[in-house]
């Protein structure tokens, strides 16, 4: 049931095939394992159950968390760890992890949550990508999401924001 198989991403800006992580995250294990997919840019989530990109369209439905993506095509034998021993796949796992713990909130920090950046960039390119009304909507919605995630994930109750901040850059550092 592989064939059909479309995955739909932001598009790219500043030489990148994409400008959101997820995407990126998705396009580039789809490249590794060779998972035959037509990539399509959409610029409109809102024809995805998470109201977000990406979405992976296939026969027998669509699949739109980047995790049930991952292990919809692991499933059709679309992997890049199947030869990996024990200690290997552990390795791949705890460097996720670490790069979901420790990079990634920097990455969502500049993009979402630094004001300069936000209102300068990331926002004004949502507007002008994404179709009227929806323009609008979407980079306030991402921005109050990722700055709860941020605020919860890293000190909600003991810490100032620019003492989070330095924190989350720290962090990121560290990875």
């Amino acid at each position: 049931a592989t064939a059909g198989l479309e995955l739909d991403v932001w598009q790219g800006d500043w030489g990148l095939p994409s400008i959101d992580h997820s995407c990126l995250t998705v396009m580039a294990y789809c490249k590794f394992s060779k998972a035959p997919v037509k990539v399509q840019k959409a610029n409109n989530p809102w024809k995805s159950p998470s109201g977000d990109l990406p979405i992976l369209r296939h026969d027998d439905g669509q699949e739109a968390e980047v995790t049930d993506i991952l292990d919809f095509l692991r499933k059709q034998n679309w992997g890049t760890d199947f030869e990996l021993n024990g200690k290997q796949s552990a390795d791949i796992i705890a460097y996720t992890s670490m790069l979901e713990e420790k990079l990634l909130p920097a990455l969502l920090h500049l993009w979402w949550v630094d004001n300069k950046v936000y209102t300068e960039m990331t926002r004004p390119w949502y507007i002008k990508q994404m179709p009227f009304p929806f323009c609008y909507y979407f980079p306030l919605k991402k921005h109050k999401e990722c700055e709860s995630r941020l605020f919860n994930a890293h000190g909600a109750d003991q810490l100032q924001d620019n003492e989070r901040e330095a924190k989350i850059y720290q962090d990121a550092k560290e990875c």
